[in-house]
């Protein structure tokens, strides 16, 4: 057993009765420039019992990373508490530690200068702290990298610097926001693999580890438990027990079996999708982040596979994620393109003109189903139609969907506006002038060419 484990041993452990994390009814808000508050995260609940790995999937922009801010003290509730090892979480806490989708390494610092970093606010003793870092840094693979530069380190490399920044600390609970992410897929299962196999080893010190990831398949390798979100805000709409030993096989028919069951979950969102007249007064449903050539593209692989498929093998065959997936799935649903039956996705009537029409005419289509779907469409062309200039600066535009959304979600929510506007023969943009116009072949249904 080298030093860093032993230490790892003779840190306090929680009690067996109580979990080691404990999250009640928590809730994020934020305030928007019209005075009102808009949720990020609303009464979600739940405990991490020691041993566990818990994923947290869900929509992309949906809260996840928030919830784990929440947990490590970065950010703060507005509502609900959070205990971990029965204390109540009031700030940055000993014992839990974070890793990030990158790791922000100081590129003058050597790779053990950056781990010792991780030790510098602890008063360690140096030779204790330094003994502590080389034991770690071979764990992880990183042994003989030592006195390596960032610079000198594969991405890959840089990542497991990242853990080794956390295991240094001797965390019980360790949080991981997609930390695979930034990995080409063979290296993430390559270094996902001997994490998980340090783990059920109990070579590392963190007793239970939270993962948010966007891949599934992900998900149900790992876990013990899935928590899927919904969004908008998020809460907890399912719990999933991964009860296949580990180690596990993805070409098994349990395993095919459950990742089919957590692609139902988060489908089931998209299928029970509040209709317009339910949405809160006043307020416009936003864009759902999909270029026009996606959407298309869906509409295309749909019809080759023959107007219907199950998400699974959607999102399977197409090595899609979910924060690419899901957006994709909602636009092409708000755009009457395709109906959400169960785990199955349909093409409509409409969806199925899209993907069988030339170019010029799946636009008309597109620019069709845009006035007669988005609220925000209708809204901004009454706008337009109701000036009385050709031009109107882009400020009014970016107040609404400020007030709508919040300045972050506004500046995208402009630039799908624009990107849809123009492919759909609606809108045109001037850049130079910082101006919207409508197009001058668009005519409203109802108004003769």
């Amino acid at each position: 057993m080298t030093k860093a484990m032993a230490i790892a041993d003779t840190t306090e452990r929680a009690s067996p009765a109580e979990p080691l994390l404990l999250v009640e009814n928590l809730s994020v808000n934020y305030h928007l420039p019209n005075g009102t508050f808009s949720g990020i995260v609303k009464e979600i609940s739940f405990r991490v019992n020691e041993g566990e790995v818990i994923a947290i999937l869900g929509p992309s922009g949906c809260g996840k990373s928030t919830i784990l801010k929440c947990i490590v003290g970065l950010v703060k509730p507005t509502g609900g508490r959070i205990f971990f090892k029965g204390k109540e979480v009031s700030g940055v806490t000993p014992g839990i530690a974070m890793i990030f989708q990158t790791t922000p390494l100081l590129p003058w610092l050597t790779v053990l200068d950056n781990v010792l970093l991780g030790l510098k606010s602890k008063n360690i003793p140096r030779k204790e702290a330094m003994n502590r870092v080389r034991d770690v840094l071979t764990m992880i693979g990183l042994n003989g990298f030592e006195h390596a530069y960032p610079k000198e380190l594969s991405s890959s490399m840089k990542q497991r610097v990242g853990f080794a920044t956390a295991f240094v600390t001797m965390p019980e609970l360790l949080l991981m926001d997609e930390p695979f992410s930034q990995l080409d897929a063979l290296t993430a299962e390559n270094l996902r693999g001997e994490l998980m196999d340090l783990h059920l080893a109990k070579k590392i010190p963190a007793k239970s580890i939270i993962l948010i990831t966007n891949d599934i398949e992900e998900a149900v390798m790992t876990a013990d438990r899935i928590l899927v979100l919904s969004k908008d805000p998020a809460r907890i709409i399912d719990e999933i027990p991964i009860t296949i030993p580990h180690k596990r096989d993805k070409t098994s028919a349990e395993f095919v079996k459950m990742v089919d069951r957590v692609y139902s979950s988060l489908l089931r969102q998209v299928e029970e999708s509040r209709p317009e007249h339910e949405q809160e007064e006043d307020k416009l449903p936003p864009i759902p982040a999909a270029k026009p050539g996606a959407v298309i593209g869906l509409t295309n692989i749909i019809s080759e596979m023959g107007g219907r498929v199950e998400l699974s093998v959607l999102g399977s065959r197409q090595a899609l994620d979910l924060a690419t997936l899901m957006p994709l799935i909602e636009a092409t649903k708000q755009l009457g393109l395709i109906e959400v039956i169960g785990r199955t996705i349909v093409l409509t009537e409409a969806g199925m003109r899209v993907s069988q029409a030339p170019p010029a005419e799946q636009k008309e289509i597109i620019g069709a189903v845009l006035l007669a779907s988005v609220p925000l469409f209708q809204h901004v062309v009454k706008l337009l139609y109701e000036s009385t200039s050709t031009l109107i600066p882009a400020e009014p535009f970016m107040e609404l969907l400020t007030k709508q959304f919040g300045k972050e979600l506004a500046r995208t929510q402009w630039g799908l506006l624009i990107g849809w506007g123009r492919y759909g023969g609606i809108l045109n943009y001037d850049g130079s002038k910082n101006c919207l116009s409508l197009d001058p072949s668009f005519h409203l249904p109802d108004e003769p060419a």
